[in-house]
């Protein structure tokens, strides 16, 4: 059976019929782009779909969308993720149907720097999993034209204990999926490391927010064995 790419298409019924096979039933999503700013690669297979008969597709592998616009990082990224695929493909799935799994670097560049994975929830009447290539951003994005300096840490704390005031000063919507923990030091600046697991930015990109502040004594002395008064 010949191969085909569907590039830009307006349509919602593809047939090809080899000898002495009779197609039925058929649905297709024709893909078509309608907002400025979003360019489509190549849509290969089809998304997991509620199916009032009871079918359901097991597994499928296609090809995301790029976006020009300003992300909203109000959001989480698997909600960000999910209201994408439903505004796009005109779908009505919700997190209590599919979840996103395994945010990972795509394993070929082709435009996209990762690739992620739908899978469908048990009870949701869907089967199977579909893998999505799409773009993340830099952890900076999320920061772009807010005052990063004027945060301020009051005790001695940890980066996850911290997000729920990092999401209120910046309006933003970050998970422990996002950043990496650590320890964070009254009065001192705090060191956001985005993790492997994050939905939304690529993995290792860092925003530094608040001032360095007073430098402690076990960073000031590096060695702590002193040599008698000779110095002095």
């Amino acid at each position: 059976m010949a191969q085909v790419t569907v590039r830009d298409l307006v349509a919602y019924g593809l047939e090809h019929q080899p000898l002495q096979v009779t197609v039925r039933d058929l649905v297709a999503y024709g893909i078509e782009p309608v907002t400025p700013g979003y360019y489509y690669r190549e849509a290969a297979g089809f998304l997991l779909r509620d199916d009032p008969r009871g079918n359901g597709y097991r597994e499928a592998a296609g090809f995301f969308l790029r976006s020009a616009r300003n992300p909203d990082f109000t959001k989480d990224g698997k909600t960000a993720l999910l209201a994408a695929v439903n505004k796009e493909w005109s779908l009505g799935l919700t997190a209590a149907k599919v979840d996103w799994v395994n945010p990972r670097i795509a394993p070929s560049t082709d435009g996209f720097s990762s690739l992620v994975t739908i899978v469908a929830k048990p009870g949701s009447k869907l089967l199977g999993q579909y893998d999505i290539r799409y773009n993340r951003y830099e952890l900076i994005d999320a920061f772009v034209g807010k005052d990063v300096g004027s945060f301020i840490v009051s005790q001695n704390t940890t980066v996850y204990a911290l997000l729920p005031v990092i999401n209120s000063q910046f309006n933003l919507a970050l998970t422990t999926n996002d950043v990496q923990d650590g320890s964070v030091i009254a009065n001192h600046s705090v060191t956001l490391r985005a993790g492997t697991g994050s939905f939304w930015f690529n993995p290792g990109g860092q925003v530094i927010l608040g001032t360095a502040g007073s430098p402690s004594l076990d960073a000031a002395i590096v060695i702590a064995d002193l040599s008698g008064f000779a110095a002095a």
